[in-house]
């Protein structure tokens, strides 16, 4: 199926920003989602340029499971030397993020400018695959 909004999770290679995004086309993030949040990360951030934007455009509502996967996520990125950043428009998963005390573990914002600003400069020009092809596990 072609259809991204179909999908719970994305991953696209942006060839203008040289980084990965995640997004969740559908708005919300089930059991499954959460899984196929780290399957699709790591085979992104293992194979290619390690930057890796998680964008919750969307997403108003985070379970207990997608902030362990967070966490996860941030310390696989750390083993590797991977960059994470968490962008969060929503001002009601933001206040979630803050209540749990993410932000002092995460690099959280809430413009896509904000957290592009937060990554290093990427050491590879680009990774293999075509501008938004997406990753898929």
């Amino acid at each position: 199926m072609n259809d991204q909004t179909s999908k719970p999770v994305v991953v696209v290679w942006d060839d203008r920003h040289l980084l990965h995004v995640m997004r969740f086309p559908a708005g919300k993030i089930d059991g499954g989602g959460v899984r196929l949040m780290y399957e699709l990360a790591v085979a992104a951030i293992d194979r290619h340029d390690r930057r890796l934007l998680v964008d919750f455009t969307g997403v108003k509502h985070l379970t207990s499971g997608v902030l362990g996967m967070l966490v996860t996520l941030k310390k696989k990125c750390l083993g590797i030397g991977a960059q994470m950043q968490v962008l969060v428009p929503e001002p009601q998963a933001m206040e979630t993020l803050h209540l749990m005390n993410l932000h002092r573990v995460l690099s959280l914002a809430d413009t896509f400018d904000e957290a592009f600003a937060h990554f290093k400069p990427s050491a590879s020009p680009s990774a293999p695959g075509s501008a938004g092809e997406p990753i898929t596990g």
